[in-house]
């Protein structure tokens, strides 16, 4: 996609969840011929996040993670997944510089997610209470949360997982067919209808290789042995407004994610 200064830009952002598969989703585009993911993966850009980066102007962020692009060649990407709860900011940020991008977001059960995102914060040292504790005390944690670990936001268990309340600045500032929304589960269950959608919506052709299990998202993250029977069907609960909303918001159906509450 190129600006009116016939410069490329990015044509699509992966804008979230975290927690969702998307890195799967960053490296299997990256290795389809049409398309150019921002380089390096890790840190994500968050550039239209995190106001020091967004400050450094957008000419930063074109040479610092589209420079190798091959000019005309490639349909170029990003995936950075805390722009999902960045709010107003981040999606008029957006539609300032990239006034015709498309935005994928991907969501998964909120419970499995929440719960893939505990399993995060402990492996790196961010957390030491068991996952019961930590949801029921988040809201408290989050609101005393040291500056450092602001931009991480390491207890955001539940918060991250209603994805409607983060989901209504993009749906305020973007048309309807800018936005494509992607189950984690579709990917689980066979990436090939998933990744065919996302070519046509970016504008590349499907995949020509062929998607082996190997190349399936990590189902590893569905163990949820720190979940009870009866803390599985609390949040579900929990949730099932939200998830409900989102499906308005969306016209996505949802419903894979009424599960047996032992279900992972």
């Amino acid at each position: 996609m190129r600006q009116g200064t016939g410069r490329q830009v990015p044509n699509f952002i992966i804008a979230g969840a975290p927690r969702c598969g998307t890195t799967w989703l960053y490296e299997i585009l990256s290795a389809h011929p049409q398309i150019y993911m921002a380089k390096p993966r890790q840190p994500e850009p968050k550039f239209f996040l995190k106001d020091d980066l967004y400050a450094r102007g957008f000419d930063w962020y074109m040479q610092k993670y589209f420079a190798q692009a091959d000019s005309g060649k490639y349909v170029m990407g990003e995936k950075t997944t805390n722009y999902l709860e960045g709010g107003n900011k981040v999606a008029q940020r957006i539609s300032r510089h990239l006034p015709e991008v498309k935005l994928i977001f991907v969501f998964r059960n909120p419970i499995d997610r929440a719960y893939s995102n505990y399993r995060w914060s402990k492996m790196n040292g961010f957390e030491t209470l068991s996952f019961k504790e930590a949801v029921e005390t988040e809201e408290n944690r989050i609101r005393n949360l040291s500056p450092e670990l602001q931009h991480i936001q390491p207890y955001s268990y539940l918060s991250r997982s209603v994805y409607a309340q983060h989901l209504k600045a993009f749906t305020d500032c973007f048309p309807k067919d800018r936005l494509c929304f992607v189950k984690y589960e579709d990917m689980i269950s066979g990436p090939r209808p998933v990744l065919n959608k996302l070519c046509g919506y970016i504008g590349v052709e499907p995949f020509k290789n062929t998607i082996t299990d190997h190349n399936y998202p990590n189902q590893s993250q569905k163990e949820d042995s720190g979940l009870s029977p009866e803390l599985r069907r609390s949040l579900a609960s929990y949730f099932e407004p939200f998830n409900k909303k989102l499906e308005q918001m969306t016209g996505e159906n949802f419903e894979i994610w009424k599960e047996s509450p032992d279900q992972s």
